[in-house]
């Protein structure tokens, strides 16, 4: 039986998989019936928990970006909508040498942020 809720986030927030969620509201072309899954992960432990959910539930995956040139669908996706938030930004190493600056960027950062 699918579970709606998969628990044991490292940090105590579950992560929530909704049923028939709608994503016209989710792409810019305003295109695309419901994901028959959909979740929102917002740690990098969230986005294992769904990974392995859809696995476990013979589900097929997709991840969904910003919904910039995508054109979804009008019978949706019948399987998982991954649509990652993690939205963190850690500073990796600086080059005392020069002005370069590595950093880690989280799958849910837009690019002007």
């Amino acid at each position: 039986m699918l579970s709606t809720l998969v628990k044991e986030s490292s940090k105590n927030l579950p992560l929530i998989i909704e049923r028939n969620v709608p994503l016209a509201d989710k792409n810019m072309f305003k295109t695309g019936g419901c994901a028959q899954f959909y979740c929102r992960p917002k740690t990098i432990e969230q986005c294992a928990q769904s990974i392995a959910y859809a696995h476990a539930n013979n589900l097929a995956l997709f991840v969904l970006g910003s919904g910039a040139n995508i054109l979804i669908n009008d019978q949706g996706f019948q399987g998982l909508v991954i649509h990652p938030a993690l939205d963190s930004i850690d500073i990796i190493n600086t080059d005392a040498l020069s002005s370069d600056v590595f950093v880690k960027a989280g799958s849910g950062l837009l690019l002007d942020q």
